[in-house]
């Protein structure tokens, strides 16, 4: 059975200072990340939480995730570090999956233009 691709993105919640330091080292429940970078821009991600607005979840294999910087859309190995998707492997998700992506990346590129 296919697992499930979900799209991790960052929290965004009033935080105290002591949540804003924890947040760069920890996903939404607060344990703690690898530390990993953006393959297109270098871009350290090192935080994550679910893109549906659940908190309650933690980066897996196969999930998608998007830089912050660029807007690059990259999945999680087995390891956890990142890989780059193929050339029409976002195409080919399912849209429930894919499409929360894009729309980050949409919005996180067209704020760079300004």
């Amino acid at each position: 059975m296919a697992q499930e691709t979900r799209t991790m993105a960052p929290r965004l919640t009033d935080m105290t200072k002591e949540d804003e330091e924890r947040k760069f080292k920890s996903d939404a429940r607060g344990e703690t990340l690898p530390v990993v970078q953006c393959l297109q821009c270098g871009y350290k991600l090192d935080a994550a939480s679910g893109a549906d607005g659940n908190d309650d979840v933690r980066p897996e294999p196969e999930d998608l995730t998007v830089c912050l910087n660029c807007g690059e859309i990259m999945a999680y190995t087995e390891t956890m570090t990142l890989r780059r998707l193929g050339k029409t492997e976002l195409l080919e998700m399912d849209h429930e999956a894919s499409y929360p992506a894009i729309k980050a990346r949409m919005m996180i590129r067209s704020r760079r233009k300004d």
